[in-house]
């Protein structure tokens, strides 16, 4: 391999790693029992969700002197209703914090994929969109070492396990530097 003169201290001259792929080894992706635990509690959080505003929808027809079996009986608006509240409940909180219920009970972290960063708020909703896709959650078997599902794959994000021992915090959690801080020297 042939070196760069021209490149930046510690850069490698070839390959696919970019000078911030080191970062990204510290931050251990997240188990399958994680991945897995992220999942069911998130689905047991949207399912309440959705029942909460199913009882609340039934009662205002009721209130509004239709019944209850008008407005959901064709299931249309309650289907839409519960994708709205699916992408809101995912794009949202990932957006927002990078982390579901499931994701903060179970100490991960949704970040880019590569470096670790915090992922743009467009491959959020590319990947909680991507969700909709038929064996989503099933494609983290399709390649096991990898633990990516097709969320991940396509938006180029991944989830990290941030309760692994002596990992420094993400770079957006961080406190930010003191431009007051006097110079030690």
């Amino acid at each position: 391999m042939q070196s760069n003169p021209y490149s930046p201290p510690g850069a490698s001259a070839g390959g696919d790693r970019g000078p911030d792929d080191d970062r990204a080894l510290l931050y251990p992706r997240a188990s399958l029992s994680q991945r897995f635990f992220n999942n069911l509690i998130d689905t047991l959080v949207f399912f309440g969700i959705v029942m909460t505003v199913g009882v609340a929808l039934a009662l205002s027809a009721g209130a509004l002197g239709a019944s209850a079996d008008s407005v959901f009986a064709d299931g249309g608006l309650f289907n839409l209703v519960s994708y709205a509240i699916f992408l809101l409940y995912y794009f949202g909180l990932e957006a927002a914090t990078g982390r579901t219920v499931g994701k903060l009970i179970t100490g991960t972290r949704v970040v880019r994929l590569g470096d670790c960063g915090r992922a743009p708020i467009s491959a959020i909703l590319l990947r909680s969109l991507i969700r909709f896709v038929p064996f989503d959650g099933l494609s983290i078997f399709f390649k096991a070492e990898e633990l990516l599902t097709w969320h991940d794959k396509w938006s180029r994000t991944m989830v990290v396990n941030l309760r692994e021992p002596g990992l420094a915090p993400l770079p957006d959690e961080m406190p930010p530097p003191n431009p007051y801080a006097r110079d030690p020297q």
